[in-house]
């Protein structure tokens, strides 16, 4: 495979003993442009799956890649029981494997890929025009690299995790967060951040459409008054018994210096946040994620589509500058 190099050598270094080895500058795998819902919060990828062309979501809030019942069915896959399984946020679980004999993603080809199936009660959510959804790309396929998503031009970038560390920002940018991560039980992108003064940890999801925080964190941190005309009830979660779920406009999330400003977030408890439009809302592959368990803050694409984000998986790294001019 043709290596595209994408930034010139990080340093000069002296070839005498004892120095250590030079770092290696980044290397393009692979780019490609991806398309986003009506909404413009989530990203479907083109892919192509045993020969045939499809398209997929792109959500680091999952564990495992995912494929629906129907793109199971048409696209002729043998589906397995297996030993694991994989638990959804919704409360059902998967025990049954995929293996696709071929799976590419732009210039990156794999054998031998294995899936988990979706209940027949899960559906990949979103609006997305013109486009059918097979599935969702989830960690398992991304976190060998690093992932570079570019909401400003629309595209994705893989490249290798083997480069200087901290040498990634090779776009012109005004301004740079520099956010330690790290991956909690299912596979979610965790970092801190600071909302209205306080700090929280926070799951960065592409899947979800929507950024959410659990209600009872904002009664008792923000002093937030469900119901109240600064934060009014928007309806009931589905499927949640009942649980309604409210907004609220806070004045600012910080990433370690990137702001943002007016920041509307969706309130609603952590048991009944699995039910919103998130899609799969995969949980851990071995055992189950408690909703206690979870970050009190869910960061989703109605946030993130302001930035240009690198996720540098090796260096537990999150780099994000604003974004550069939307392309919807």
């Amino acid at each position: 495979m043709r290596r595209l190099w994408i930034i010139v050598a990080c340093g000069l270094f002296a070839a005498s003993p004892g120095l250590a080895k030079p770092c290696k500058p980044l290397t393009l795998l692979t780019r490609l442009h991806f398309q986003r819902d009506r909404s413009g919060t989530r990203i479907t990828l083109p892919v192509t799956i045993d020969g045939q062309a499809r398209d997929m979501l792109l959500d680091t809030g999952a564990s495992f890649s995912l494929l629906s019942p129907a793109a199971v069915k048409a696209l002729h896959l043998p589906s397995r029981a297996t030993d694991w399984h994989l638990y959804l946020l919704s409360g059902s679980d998967s025990q049954y494997g995929i293996r696709a004999r071929t799976f590419a993603l732009g210039r990156l080809h794999w054998r031998r890929v294995d899936f988990f199936e979706m209940g027949a009660n899960q559906n990949i959510g979103g609006q997305f025009s013109g486009t059918k959804l097979i599935g969702a790309l989830g960690d398992n396929m991304l976190r060998n690299f690093d992932v570079d998503i570019d909401y400003g031009s629309n595209t994705l970038s893989i490249l290798s995790p083997d480069h200087c560390r901290g040498r990634v920002i090779y776009w012109k940018t005004s301004a740079v967060a520099a956010v330690p991560m790290s991956l909690n039980d299912g596979g979610q992108i965790t970092v801190r951040v600071v909302l209205d003064g306080v700090a929280l940890n926070a799951i960065v999801d592409t899947g979800a459409s929507r950024s959410v925080l659990n209600l009872s964190t904002a009664e008792s941190d923000f002093s937030v008054t469900p119901g109240s005309p600064r934060t009014p009830s928007v309806g009931h979660v589905p499927g949640s018994n009942g649980d309604s779920y409210f907004v609220h406009r806070f004045h600012s999330l910080t990433f370690n210096g990137i702001k943002v400003s007016n920041p509307k977030l969706v309130l609603v408890h952590n048991a009944a946040r699995r039910h919103l439009d998130r899609g799969p809302a995969l949980g851990s592959l071995f055992s189950h994620q408690n909703a206690g368990d979870l970050a009190p803050l869910l960061i989703g694409g109605d946030i993130l589509q302001h930035f240009h984000i690198y996720i540098a998986y090796h260096e537990h790294m999150l780099y994000i500058t604003p974004a550069g001019r939307p392309q919807h």
